[in-house]
């Protein structure tokens, strides 16, 4: 008898990480659609295609590396869009899909070489959890840009600053209530703050159900420097830099899920996994997916079983045919004539992200070389809203640290060839 109700409380549990996890999701593929609707005018089947993939992928790859994966549209790739517009033009979406085949080709060699292996072998042992702290803040001050609090990154949002929205209040009221949920011990305080969150929406008339999808730029978008002449501008030189940013992130993310769970397959057979599912989107002419913290949902709540991916999976796949059903989720409030709010969005991310700074209680905070990392991670990461230039940065830190004080014998030249790509990363 205890045995039955052991297998239906973790199966209680995998639901709700994956809806969890789903409406996490959501938001990040709707994000995806506003940023290449512009540049690709497609209207609901880009949105239902990304759906599609992001859910077939996460059901193949949770099955197969034996733990959650959330497969989304990588923002990291679309967010080149939003880059190349500040620079007056922009990339056609077959510079996306290059990207990914390049980036996916990267990802089968690694895994193949055994290249994961040696990082996990080779990485310091405290860094994984670091890096999950430093994830933990990049979903934070996602989440509060998405809500509407602090200045946003320019890939996602402009400058709300007004402290009385409605998404304030409900990213506070969901807060509120999940960390008193948490601190009495009840059962899953994400959703006890989710329904908090959504019993203030309904009462403050949040949602305006409509399927009119509204960019969040101008459509006639120009921006002039006066030291450099824009048509002679040649993109392909940033093609190293966005390849080595989605490259490492997904690097970064598969030690975040062995941090989670050690006992799941190796890291090469989830850079095998992510290459794959890559490569098969591009080969298709869908714009993702890879990994992407925001959809990291079911992991963070370190639930024992795949099937809570499953559940994520078979979610984004019902969305392809109702897309209704993913704008519910994703439902945003217009502020301004170019500017949108995720209420829900946010409030379930500022969650995973606290659930992710867990992962601090694992740092020895008696070694100085584990305080630099943490603190440096925790610092660049909300800053730059990059948990890739946390990592390169710390990592680069660590190095120069050990070599201070003389213990070059301890660091392994694979930390140096990272170290080298970091710096030729930001060189492009």
């Amino acid at each position: 008898m205890s045995s039955f109700l052991s297998q239906k409380t973790l199966w209680r549990q995998d639901i709700t990480a994956g809806v969890l996890a789903y409406f996490t999701a959501a938001p990040a593929i709707l994000i995806c659609f506003y940023l290449l609707d512009p540049i690709i005018h497609n209207q609901f089947p880009t949105l239902s295609l990304l759906c599609l993939w992001a859910g077939i992928t996460t059901l193949i790859g949770s099955r197969w590396i034996g733990v959650p994966l959330v497969m989304i549209p990588n923002i990291s790739v679309i967010s080149i869009l939003v880059f190349s517009l500040y620079w007056g033009e922009a990339w056609s979406s077959r510079h996306i899909i290059l990207i990914l085949i390049l980036v996916s080709i990267l990802l089968i060699i690694m895994g193949f070489l055994g290249v994961g292996k040696k990082l996990e072998h080779h990485l310091p042992p405290f860094y994984p959890a670091a890096l999950f702290a430093g994830l933990g803040f990049l979903l934070v001050t996602t989440g509060l840009r998405l809500g509407g609090f602090i200045v946003s990154h320019p890939v996602t949002f402009s400058f709300l600053g007004e402290m009385t929205t409605r998404s304030t209040l409900i990213v506070i009221t969901g807060l509120s209530i999940y960390l008193v949920a948490w601190s009495r011990s009840y059962f899953s305080p994400p959703l006890w703050g989710f329904s908090g969150a959504l019993i203030i929406s309904i009462l403050l008339n949040t949602f305006q159900f409509t399927l009119e999808a509204t960019p969040i730029w101008p459509a006639e978008y120009s921006l002039s420097l006066p030291f450099t002449d824009i048509k002679s501008l040649d993109l392909w030189y940033a093609l190293p830099g966005i390849c080595l940013i989605v490259l490492f992130e997904t690097m970064i993310i598969g030690l975040a899920i062995r941090y989670v769970y050690p006992h799941s397959y190796c890291l090469d057979r989830i850079f095998k996994m992510c290459g794959i599912g890559g490569l098969c989107s591009a080969m298709t002419g869908v714009p993702g997916p890879l990994p992407a913290p925001e959809g990291l949902g079911a992991i963070m709540f370190q639930n024992s079983s795949w099937r809570s991916g499953i559940i994520t999976g078979s979610l984004l796949i019902l969305s392809s045919v109702f897309i209704w059903i993913i704008l519910l989720p994703g439902n945003s409030i217009l502020v301004g004539p170019e500017v949108r709010v995720y209420p829900i969005g946010a409030t379930m991310v500022i969650m995973l992200g606290i659930g992710c700074l867990t992962a601090l209680k694992s740092i020895n905070w008696q070694e100085n070389d584990q305080i630099i990392v943490v603190v440096v991670l925790c610092i660049i990461v909300p800053i730059t809203h990059s948990i890739l230039n946390g990592f390169g940065i710390s990592l680069i830190i660590y190095t120069g640290y050990h070599i201070l004080k003389g213990n070059t014998h301890g660091i392994h030249p694979l930390l140096h060839i990272i170290n080298i790509s970091f710096l030729i990363k930001f060189l492009y």
